[in-house]
């Protein structure tokens, strides 16, 4: 009788323990994610509202496929949709993961990864859409801020979710912010200036696109 008292006292033990823990397939674990700054504000926290399958690659190297992801940018951070269709964080850290878009549309996929050089506020856990990558990569910070504002005639707040983004080289180990136009990005990219004023000049860039862009640091990275 004790020792089935005692089994019973470890399994419950055990319930306990594991209560808010959910697993997903074989080795996916999630806990419960609760998104802060949601109520009562116009807009949301996600890239995309709607789930979008993807892949993720964890810091262990295991990597699953055809998930449903959210990504928070506005807390930085990947959710995945469980099998009880519930909105869960990954337990272990996620350093890539990509996002399937419409097959038909400019962008049909986006990748996103972390682990670069720290820059101003953010830091190596930090997640940055990667638009083109080699000795020196082309990155997109994606986050979201929140505006406030009072309305004529009105005594409450209006508190909105704004989407912003920023571009960055990681460029000789050092993460460097541009804005997009040519002449900042020469001067970035000055040992070879005139090889990339030449190219952009030959391929007639408008360099208003992150095509353009992708382009001069395609060529960039053959040099």
């Amino acid at each position: 009788m004790r020792n089935i008292l005692l089994i019973i006292a470890l399994l419950l033990a055990f319930s306990c323990s594991s209560a808010a823990q959910f697993k997903i397939g074989q080795d996916i674990i999630g806990t419960p994610y609760d998104s802060k700054y949601t109520d009562g504000y116009v807009g949301d926290v996600y890239l995309y509202s709607n789930w979008i399958t993807g892949h993720v690659l964890q810091e262990n190297e295991k990597y699953f496929n055809n998930m449903l992801l959210k990504y928070d940018i506005f807390n930085d951070r990947i959710i995945f949709k469980s099998n009880e269709d519930q909105a869960m964080a990954f337990k272990y850290p996620i350093k890539e993961f990509q996002m399937i878009l419409n097959k038909s549309s400019i962008e049909p996929m986006a990748l996103f990864k972390n682990g670069f050089p720290e820059v101003g506020k953010y830091n190596q856990k930090s997640y940055y859409q990667v638009l083109t990558e080699g000795k020196t990569t082309l990155l997109k910070k994606l986050y979201k801020s929140i505006s406030e504002s009072i309305s004529y005639g009105e005594s409450e707040k209006k508190k909105t979710f704004l989407y912003n983004e920023i571009y960055f080289l990681c460029h000789q180990g050092k993460m460097i912010k541009f804005q997009k136009n040519t002449k900042n990005l020469l001067a970035i990219l000055s040992d070879k200036r005139t090889k990339l004023s030449n190219f952009i000049k030959e391929k007639n860039l408008i360099m208003k696109s992150e095509e353009d862009y992708v382009n001069v640091i395609n060529y960039y990275n053959t040099l």
